[in-house]
């Protein structure tokens, strides 16, 4: 009673136990209002005294005893403010069991506060409950209406303990009327990316604890599952989950290039091709304030305190780095639960620790030696001194341009690149604010409206296909095919290997690989090797594939898979689709080259069918006609009567002066039109050799003949792409990816077929910077390949560069099934991945391979708590 009693004189009194200087324990017992703690009281010495004191004085709107006149009521609700526990799951459920209808004022109002992402239409609801026919029905309904997210949830609970759903049934009766109704095919998960990511967990502890948090089930399974499965500490007791953990950090601090406009860590300004989770103003305050607390002797850590020397006096620009370094969070190699380096912990600990409070069966040897060396391969440690100086770039304001960052949009819309060709260069903005839906309730991944997202079933081995609507709201839920696996273990999907020359992956039971010709070197002499797949001859007989694809002769293209029956003599570009065209008589067919990754006929159309019907529709598929002008869709161009140069968006920094062929082996009417089809140039002319395969030697092709475009920057060391003969200054990924896969998604969704346009376009999509695109063909030996490029007129080295990190950061996306990536249904085909980038002179940023990767500094003295602190 004393307790209550304080309640009732001043709320904040009961704080005054959290207190640990003496002069606080002295003025708050005293204190009749939070102004009376000081100057006893200092904010940030008793940061748990205020607040302890901020909740309590929070309580005094729903506790009171008008709100809750019943006593034990408005202790139940004291104390969700006292133990700060209002979003605690079981104890709101206690407080709704015991409250909801004695004190039902004071429940709705501490809901309210508490905003659990489910809350919506309490009230709306609340009196349908009153008309349940037993008072168990009656407590069951309100708890499930005060406390579920969707009205799936509500219905399923409610149906156990009032019976199914009758409209003769008073309470189902008034929800009906109220239009509560079981929607099967609508989203009703938390975060359906994170939900992802529990495919990743290996221990059914932390798969079983990561459903439960992102899936529709809301309750204090998070907790759990943070301190379990996420927390530094768990990290360095048993890495075997640095996967699941790796994918949080992606889905909650995606790695994003560059970082720049910091106050405090100015340091990390400057840094154009390096990737960071942190860079913001958020984060540098935060460091700040970190640096700040440092400096009274203690670095406190959860469940431990680090002694230390006065840092003012001891190395403070590098604990001023190191705080940094854990708010800004610089993306680094290796995935590792672990983040600086060793030599750095050494260093800074030797000179700094505070020895006389260090226990003695403890050296820094010891707290170190867990960490990464700055020797080993893959870089996977943070260079502390890399950042205790300033970057060495000095670039120009357009030479490296990040439009989305930081986002300009509102916080229901999603930010892209802006690519089109401007009329008036002037008025256009370089990006574009797009409706989009949030992948769950309380998803920071969001999709454009009108895409289709692949997301988890309940069956983490299953997914289902949904769409985002015209309200911004995932809807429309079909299932997918399940994985099958032999040995029913889904940790060995995706898992990559070479055998012999080529690259592999199993997936669903599947075995996919490449199909370059092995051979030993010295069979290279024996004059029947060609080195093709499957020994073809280099003859240039061009045959158009079902699925789009040009193949320079008959022989490649049945080893790729496709029947006689299923090419005809010719390039692509060259066959006129409208022959045999299935259209209308009311319909009008006009050619639309695509390239899919399907070999059935009916999901590769290459052409559409255009009613003659007088009107438009308002569909969205842009075009660009020889004058170089720009239209939402055809019909508006031929209402304007113009003619078609190409489908897409008219493109700049290119020529429209002649014919060329692309790298992917296919004759484009010019440069623009290449560029449109997100396939880069190889060199003038129509299309009239293979090319150079991985394996091929020079004297076997006929690339000597053609003439080449000059490298731009001069300083780069191009790549030749597969079965080009120029090189090129981009960056490589060479992609397995599952037709299948492909297949599947045109049986459950209506979209068109997946086709390497769409990929490339929703890569593009995910750039940070203009100055690179996203480049997509099929290779003749079975994957894909997809470059990133520098699209100005005059690439400069540091454009080289950010593409080349571009092109490590999608690598690793890949490789990790992360959702940024498999949440789209465009490019769930995707596997596996090989990177190759050109060398460029030294820009000052790391060119070493990038596998984003951070785990905050904290992760580097977790450790002291496993050796013994206490």
């Amino acid at each position: 009673m004393s307790v209550f009693r304080s309640l009732q004189s001043w709320p904040g009194r009961v704080c005054c136990d959290k207190s640990f200087q003496a002069s606080c324990s002295a003025a708050c017992p005293i204190a009749h209002s939070k102004a009376d703690l000081r100057p006893g009281c200092h904010p940030e010495k008793d940061e748990e005294v205020f607040n302890c004191v901020n909740r309590m004085t929070s309580s005094q709107q729903c506790c009171s005893a008008d709100k809750a006149p019943i006593p034990s009521c408005q202790a139940l609700c004291q104390n969700l403010y006292f133990t700060n526990t209002l979003n605690n799951h079981d104890q709101l459920q206690a407080l709704v069991q015991h409250c909801s209808i004695k004190s039902q004022a004071m429940v709705l109002c501490v809901l309210a506060q508490a905003k659990p992402a489910h809350l919506r239409n309490i009230n709306q609801y609340l009196p349908c409950c009153e008309k349940g026919e037993s008072q168990e029905c009656i407590n069951t309904c309100l708890s499930a209406v005060m406390l579920l997210n969707t009205d799936n949830e509500k219905i399923d609970v409610v149906i156990k303990k009032c019976g199914e759903p009758s409209p003769m049934v008073p309470i189902w009766k008034c929800f009906l009327q109220l239009g509560l109704t079981k929607n099967k095919t609508s989203l009703s998960i938390i975060d359906g990316a994170k939900l992802q990511c529990c495919r990743k967990a290996l221990s059914s502890k932390c798969r079983d604890l990561c459903k439960k948090t992102f899936s529709s089930l809301w309750g204090d399974s998070s907790k759990a599952f943070h301190a379990n499965c996420l927390t530094p500490m768990q990290s360095l007791l048993d890495p075997m989950e640095t996967p699941l953990q790796m994918c949080i950090k992606q889905v909650d601090e995606p790695c994003t290039l560059g970082c720049d406009g910091l106050n405090f860590c100015t340091n990390f300004n400057n840094r154009p091709v390096e990737m960071f989770r942190s860079c913001n103003s958020k984060a540098d305050n935060a460091a700040k304030r970190e640096l700040h607390h440092w400096q009274r002797g203690v670095i406190n850590l959860p469940q431990m305190r680090i002694p230390v020397k006065d840092i003012k006096t001891c190395e403070y620009g590098m604990w001023k780095t190191i705080a940094c370094a854990l708010q800004v969070k610089p993306c680094h190699g290796q995935p590792t639960p672990l983040s600086i380096c060793r030599e750095d912990c050494e260093y800074i600990l030797r000179k700094c620790i505070n020895y006389k409070q260090l226990p003695r069966a403890k050296n820094v040897s010891i707290l170190c030696n867990p960490l990464p060396s700055r020797m080993d391969s893959h870089q996977s440690c943070i260079s502390i001194r890399k950042y205790s100086r300033s970057s060495p770039h000095r670039t120009t304001s357009q030479e490296l341009t990040k439009p989305c960052y930081p986002n300009p949009c509102n916080k229901s819309d999603i930010c892209l690149i802006n690519r089109r060709k401007c009329k008036h260069p002037e008025n256009c903005k370089p990006y574009i604010c797009k409706p989009a839906c949030s992948v769950g309730e309380v998803s920071l991944l969001k999709v454009p409206r009108g895409s289709y997202v692949r997301l988890p079933s309940k069956n983490m081995s299953c997914s289902k296909v949904c769409h985002c609507n015209h309200k911004n709201k995932i809807d429309h839920c079909q299932p997918l095919p399940c994985i099958t696996n032999n040995n029913n273990n889904l940790k060995m999907q995706n898992i990559a290997y070479m055998s012999h020359c080529n690259f592999c992956t199993c997936y669903s039971s599947k075995t996919i690989c490449t199909k370059r010709q092995c051979v030993k070197p010295k069979d290279k002499l024996h004059r029947t090797y060609t080195g093709l797949p499957c020994n073809c001859q280099s003859h240039y007989f061009p045959v158009c594939g079902i699925n789009g694809r040009t193949y320079p002769n008959r022989c490649l293209a049945l080893c790729a898979g496709l029947k006689e029956i299923q090419f005809r003599f010719g390039n692509c570009t060259a066959i006129n689709p409208c022959k045999n065209a299935n259209c209308g008589s009311d319909e009008t067919c006009v050619p639309h080259h695509q390239v899919c990754l399907s070999f059935q006929e009916r999901s590769c159309p290459q052409y559409v069918c255009l009613s003659k019907k007088p009107g438009c529709s308002h569909n969205h598929e842009h075009v660009c006609d020889t004058l170089d002008e720009e239209f939402s869709n055809i019909c508006l161009m031929n209402g304007h009567n113009k003619s078609l140069a190409y489908w897409g968006h008219c493109q700049e920094n290119c020529e429209n002066d002649g014919v060329v062929c692309g790298h992917n082996g296919e004759t484009y009417t010019s440069d623009c039109e290449a560029f449109a089809h997100k396939t880069t140039v190889d060199y003038k002319g129509s299309c009239r050799n293979v090319g150079q395969l991985s394996l091929q030697d020079q004297q076997n092709s006929h690339c000597f003949k053609m003439t080449c475009p000059p490298i731009h920057p001069r300083s780069c060391k191009p790549i030749t792409p597969p079965a080009g003969c120029c090189p090129i200054c981009a960056a490589e990924l060479r992609v397995l990816y599952s037709t299948s896969l492909a297949d599947d998604a045109l049986k459950v969704a209506d979209i068109r077929p997946i086709s390497t346009l769409n990929i490339a376009e929703k890569l593009s999509d995910l750039m940070t910077v203009p100055q690179c695109d996203v480049f997509a063909y099929l290779s003749l030996e079975g994957d894909m390949v997809i470059l990133i490029a520098p699209v100005t007129k005059h690439p400069t080295e540091l454009q080289v560069a950010a593409c080349n990190q571009e092109a490590r950061r999608f690598h690793h996306l890949i490789e990790t099934s992360s959702p940024t990536l498999m949440s789209h249904l465009t490019l769930m085909p995707l596997l596996n991945a090989l990177l190759r980038t050109p060398v460029v002179m030294p820009v000052g940023a790391a060119n070493s391979p990038f596998l984003p990767s951070l785990t905050i500094v904290c992760s580097v003295f977790a450790f002291m708590m496993t050796v013994g602190y206490s």
